[in-house]
């Protein structure tokens, strides 16, 4: 009950593009319990949201405001769409999270995703997705299309923190603050690592 009021003034609010997002735990298709999806700490901010999506879709709530912003008055792209929303309520409204989980997340053994794999597991799957793919291309691209239609509505920090991951060519100052960007973009150890390791190689 108290998750259903909070969704509903979500939904009323109409001063400020507004999102929920709440966490939510791993279960097995039998029922057994796997592990928590990590929990968010400190702001959501526009480092949080390039390389990561710090929630799901299926826990996610907005308002109409936010709703007009990022699809009726625009094209999302190919993005997946909870990112796209969380990015946008990071970068022009407000985030509501809540740590408690509020759903589970079955996880099939024939549609297993990074995110809910173990941590060796989860190297893995970057190594073979992103390192040995375009996924990570893709994902460099799909940051870059965000940046080009919201540019000029971004404040100066967002603009400029988005930059440093996007900007071409990045020459090697460039290619340096990637690679020691001094703030985490994954909250994963193994997904960070993975991460750097695309920066190092110059990838994305």
């Amino acid at each position: 009950m108290e998750k259903l009021q909070q969704e509903e003034k979500i939904v009323q609010e109409d001063e400020v593009p507004l999102l929920y997002l709440s966490s939510y735990d791993y279960y097995t298709e039998d029922g057994k319990f796997i592990r928590h999806f990590p929990i968010q700490k400190g702001n959501i901010t526009a480092k949080n949201v390039m390389y990561y999506t710090p929630g799901s879709g299926f826990t996610l709530v907005f308002n109409d405001l936010l709703r007009q912003m990022m699809v009726l008055q625009c094209t999302p792209g190919n993005e997946m769409h909870d990112k796209w929303m969380i990015r946008g309520a990071t970068c022009f409204g407000k985030i509501v999270y809540d740590p408690r989980s509020t759903a589970r997340h079955i996880r099939y053994e024939n549609s297993v995703t990074a995110e809910d794999a173990g941590n060796t597991n989860l190297l893995i799957h970057f190594v073979k997705d992103e390192l040995l793919s375009d996924t990570a291309i893709k994902a460099k691209e799909y940051l870059k299309y965000y940046y080009d239609v919201f540019s000029e509505k971004m404040s100066k920090s967002d603009r400029e923190t988005m930059e440093v991951f996007i900007k071409e060519p990045a020459g090697f100052f460039g290619w340096l603050r990637k690679v020691l960007y001094p703030h985490r973009l994954r909250m994963r150890l193994s997904g960070e690592l993975a991460l750097r390791f695309l920066f190092l190689l110059g990838k994305i």
